[in-house]
């Protein structure tokens, strides 16, 4: 078995494996709200066509808090 504490994130966690130099230039805030490269087909209750969500301009999906999650509206 590796040796645990010689892997990427065991000092400072999720912190230091954002900073490495693979993921530079990612904006984790709107990680979440990005579309995918490759969507998986989705069915719905025995439905025969995929459905895939709908992204704007800037190939981001529109992410809209609802009910009592309205902080989350700009994150």
């Amino acid at each position: 078995m590796k040796d645990p504490e010689s892997r990427l994130g065991w000092e400072k966690g999720t912190a230091e494996i954002k900073r490495h130099p693979f993921f530079e230039g990612l904006n984790w805030a709107l990680i979440r709200c990005a579309i995918p490269p490759e969507l998986p087909d989705v069915y719905d209750n025995g439905a025969t066509e995929a459905t895939s969500p709908k992204g704007n301009s800037n190939g981001y999906l529109e992410c809209k808090a609802m009910g009592d999650h309205l902080e989350f509206e700009l994150f």
